[in-house]
């Protein structure tokens, strides 16, 4: 038998040892996937392209619009270079892509792998590699990342609750971020713009992986407020009677008995030494406000406006 034949059957093994063995992931896709709960598409993005590149690959030149990843690294694997290797680019690439989407329970990442002939070179053939045997590894590492993800909210679940179990006497601050700490301390946030009332030099913003609970009662958002990118307040919204009735609780059993505001309804007032507190009931649609501010730069923000002329 010539050495060109037993050369072709040697491949013909490979080719079918390589690709055929197994049937797609049982996953939507059919590729590697995950959806995971309480991030942002940015802190996935970080711990893909972290483990990525720790584990040796290369951040591709593709522009996804922060919605697509593509990693690459040469496959040495003399099995896999006899296979897909060319005498302009002996050892293959294998191209690993994310595709990151927003859903309502989280972000969904899907993965795709193909083996690339010629990679850098105008003659680049894909091979798809989505088969059980050859991504099952890929679906481990979006497993291990969803779990590190969750375990890490669970984490910062507890510590809140611990945190805010002790909310009381002395408000200096919220969840690590003093009053009048620059924005620049807030990680992982993003502007928040459907505030209205903001006024000059305030905005807003949230933080991805902010528990969504305050004294271990459900929320549905936390705000926190700058002004001149110093912290001047937050804002936790809830919504329904039942949420107002258990934070006006758990307020009065940390702060104290509260003062009402004149005029205003269901609002209510605490003062915690740095901290002020109000928590409010809009009708009807029935969503609690509940606003922590610092005294100290509350005053000088009304000072300022007072000499401007916004308020009376």
């Amino acid at each position: 038998m010539c050495k060109k034949m037993v050369l072709a059957i040697l491949i013909t093994v490979l080719l079918a040892s390589t690709y055929a063995i197994a049937q797609s992931l049982k996953t939507p896709s059919g590729n590697p996937e995950v959806v995971i709960p309480n991030v942002s598409k940015v802190q996935v993005v970080n711990a893909l392209t972290n483990a990525l590149v720790t584990g040796g690959y290369k951040l591709k030149p593709y522009d996804g619009g922060g919605n697509l990843l593509v990693f690459g690294k040469l496959n040495k694997n003399f099995a896999m270079a006899l296979v897909a290797g060319s005498p302009a680019a002996p050892y293959p690439e294998e191209r690993i892509s994310f595709t990151l989407i927003d859903t309502p329970e989280g972000v969904r990442v899907v993965g795709a792998c193909q083996i690339i002939t010629n990679p850098g070179t105008a003659f680049e053939k894909a091979t798809d590699m989505n088969k059980e045997a050859y991504v099952e590894p890929w679906q481990q590492v979006l497993t291990s990342l969803k779990k590190g993800f969750i375990e890490g909210h669970e984490k910062r679940m507890q510590n809140a609750v611990e945190i805010e179990k002790n909310f009381g006497a002395d408000i200096s601050g919220f969840r690590g971020i003093k009053w009048e700490d620059d924005l620049s301390l807030l990680k992982n946030s993003k502007p928040y713009r459907e505030i209205l009332e903001a006024g000059p030099n305030i905005t807003f913003y949230t933080r991805a992986g902010d528990v969504p609970m305050f004294g271990g009662i459900k929320v549905e958002q936390i705000i926190y407020g700058f002004w001149k990118d110093k912290l001047l307040s937050i804002r936790i919204i809830a919504k329904g009677k039942d949420r107002y009735i258990e934070l006006k609780t758990f307020l009065s059993q940390s702060l104290g008995a509260p003062t009402k505001v004149p005029g205003q309804g269901d609002s209510l007032m605490w003062s915690a030494g740095k901290g002020l507190v109000r928590l409010s009931l809009k009708e009807p649609s029935e969503e609690s406000i509940l606003t922590v501010a610092g005294q100290g730069i509350l005053s000088r923000k009304y000072q300022e406006d007072k000499r401007a002329g916004a308020v009376p």
